[in-house]
């Protein structure tokens, strides 16, 4: 009780100083318009026309001030809002002055452009003030340095210069969601991001600056930009951005070797309460689709996966480790993971067996081309479903290796579907490739070509093959 008696005590001893100190800055601010209107050299008897009128002044002021809520705002994030409320309760007060001024006979004889510079000078000490204190929050002062000899350098680099902090980024895209996002990140110090340019395709925009960062240039650039500033991170600022040219930066992006970053289109950028830090995240694929992703149903998978026992070929790759991770979801009995390479054979079998302890994983460490190893492992798990993912996939790199990539593609396909149907298996899954259509390369012509060693085996078979 004695903390929060206190507390309420030192915020009305700061009302009472806010209060106070408003008063104080329309006096001095009436006392400059009678000096401006009179070159510093105030008649006696308009300085006791000054003196008259003050209190009535004064009144008006506080009546509006309180009424505008500006003695309740906090100086250290005042905004443009808070610009406006101060400019409608100071023009205000100052028609209804001139009211007053037309009506009391006491108060005549006060030069008529009197309350007008008396209202431009209120406008500018208060909203100054103002921003002084919030320009010292973000910006602590600093003396000047030895080495700047000059007030005029010490204004220019030292106040305005912001600290380098965490990651340097680029934001693509200068308009009003980029504004408003390096806005947030500059006035955010817990954000590890500091941002030395913005891109953007309009070259309007180009050379000039955003709170003080620079629009380096558009997208076509964008590698160079990465390199010349030793950027980390690439953040899309653009959430109304077609699918194609979210492609397009993405690429672009990729080719830089920096971590990229969206700003997703479905962020309401027109509220004012938007943290559009909190929103920035990954690039998903939802984001290159130009469509909602189809919601599959996944309850008919589940019968042909739980207390089974499920082989994946080639589970270190991209693909398989994912077919992997996305059938564990499912329970199976035994997961047999086989691959050729050790590494990855062992991360991906780390990772489920961790994530999935119920779960027998048995990692399997042979080529799909081996295949009395092949029949030792079906004699010693007998399997239920096979997921062939095993393949040489990068398409230069088949190109230079041709006899290699059909040995494994299409022998390898033959003789695992050759052991899983000796070996009984209900069902065979090849994993194909789009390139597989109208194939115009070797990687795509062995694929083709082991769809159709697949739909040759097919025949006959007590295994499903597809």
């Amino acid at each position: 009780m004695i903390s929060s008696a206190l507390a309420r005590l030192r915020a009305s001893h700061r009302r009472l100083l806010i209060v106070v100190g408003h008063l104080g800055l329309v006096a001095v601010a009436y006392l400059a318009a009678f000096a401006l209107r009179f070159d510093f050299q105030i008649p006696p008897e308009q300085f006791t026309r000054y003196a008259t009128s003050l209190p009535y002044l004064l009144a008006i002021r506080l009546a509006l001030f309180h009424r505008f809520g500006l003695f309740r705002g906090y100086w250290a994030f005042v905004g443009i809002r808070d610009l406006r409320l101060l400019v409608a309760a100071v023009s205000l007060g100052t028609i209804g002055f001139v009211a007053l001024l037309a009506f009391v006979d006491r108060l005549r004889g006060i030069p008529p452009v009197v309350p007008l510079l008396e209202w431009l000078v209120t406008i500018m000490l208060a909203g100054g003030l103002r921003f002084v204190a919030r320009w010292m929050r973000e910006q602590p002062f600093r003396r000047p340095s030895r080495g700047q000899r000059t007030l005029l350098r010490w204004i220019k680099e030292e106040p305005f210069r912001r600290p380098i902090r965490g990651k340097r980024a680029i934001i693509i895209g200068a308009g009003t969601a980029g504004e408003r996002l390096l806005r947030q990140l500059q006035h955010d110090p817990r954000h590890p991001l500091h941002v030395v340019g913005l891109v953007d395709d309009d070259p309007a925009k180009h050379g000039r600056a955003m709170h003080g960062v620079g629009v380096l240039g558009g997208s076509d650039d964008l590698r160079r930009f990465v390199a010349m500033h030793e950027v980390a991170q690439i953040v899309i600022a653009i959430p109304s951005a077609p699918p194609e040219q979210i492609r397009r930066l993405v690429t672009r992006g990729a080719e830089t070797g920096a971590t990229i970053k969206i700003l997703p289109p479905q962020v309401d950028l027109l509220s004012p309460d938007t943290p559009q830090i909190n929103h920035v995240r990954d690039v998903q694929v939802e984001d290159l689709l130009g469509r909602d992703p189809v919601q599959l149903d996944l309850t008919a998978i589940a019968p042909e996966l739980a207390g089974k026992t499920v082989l994946v070929t080639g589970a270190g790759g991209s693909i398989g480790s994912e077919l992997t991770r996305q059938i564990a979801r499912f329970h199976p009995r035994r997961l047999l993971l086989l691959d050729r390479a050790e590494s990855p054979l062992h991360m991906i079998h780390h990772e489920i067996a961790i994530a999935h302890p119920a779960i027998d994983v048995v990692p399997v460490l042979a080529s799909v081309t081996n295949a009395s190893r092949l029949d030792r492992m079906f004699d010693t798990y007998p399997t239920d479903s096979v997921f062939h993912a095993a393949a040489y996939k990068h398409v230069p790199m088949l190109e230079w290796n041709m006899v290699e990539g059909v040995w494994n593609n299409v022998v390898g396909t033959m003789r695992l579907a050759q052991a899983a149907a000796r070996a009984g298996v209900q069902k065979f899954v090849l994993i194909s490739t789009d390139k597989a259509v109208n194939p115009t390369s070797v990687m795509g012509a062995s694929k083709r070509v082991a769809e159709l060693v697949v739909q040759a085996q097919a025949e006959g078979s007590g295994t499903s093959f597809s």
